[in-house]
């Protein structure tokens, strides 16, 4: 798969908690803009586990409502569920889909806890307090609603496409 957005970073300047019981942040999300119909294949994000065990992640493509994830898929085949892993530090995730086309317009990676049952255990999201994706910004959501926690805040994230390659054979 190659990246078709690449707002990615190896530092771990900034993260946002998501997991937890009900009280913390149980999603986050980054919306992207994409100028015309494109194939995408996955996305990549970075996570650290903060606190207990890890846990298996949901990951989503949804469509956009009123500058939020709407909670609807932008496609049947975008959702996965990623296995947590239990380092620290930024890990760097890929959710793979089967691939599948969309149209131009703003779409929204959302990760969340896969099992919502499971209380006390967190993952950091890491991304950047400073504008780095000029396509979109993050969201979190807690306590029934998305919000900001910064207004210019930005996931570290890659979309991406199929690998495409080029030639051919020639038979004698």
């Amino acid at each position: 798969m190659s990246a078709i957005i690449n707002n990615d970073s190896t530092s771990t300047a900034y993260g946002w908690a998501m997991g937890g019981d009900g009280t913390y942040i149980r999603r986050v999300a980054q919306s992207f803009t994409l100028s015309e119909t494109t194939t995408i294949s996955g996305v990549k994000f970075r996570a650290g586990l903060t606190t207990g065990s890890a846990f298996d992640m949901t990951v989503t493509i949804e469509t956009n409502n009123a500058g939020a994830p709407s909670g609807t898929l932008a496609d049947a085949n975008l959702t996965t569920t990623v296995t947590g892993e239990s380092g620290t530090g930024s890990t760097q995730y890929t959710a793979s889909f089967t691939t599948t086309s969309l149209v131009a317009g703003t779409y929204w990676l959302v990760v969340k806890k896969a099992s919502e049952s499971t209380a006390n255990n967190y993952y950091q999201l890491w991304g950047s307090e400073g504008s780095t994706y000029a396509g979109g910004n993050e969201k979190v959501y807690t306590s029934g609603a998305w919000g900001e926690l910064g207004t210019s805040d930005d996931m570290y994230f890659q979309v991406l496409g199929p690998d495409e390659t080029s030639g051919f054979l020639i038979f004698f």
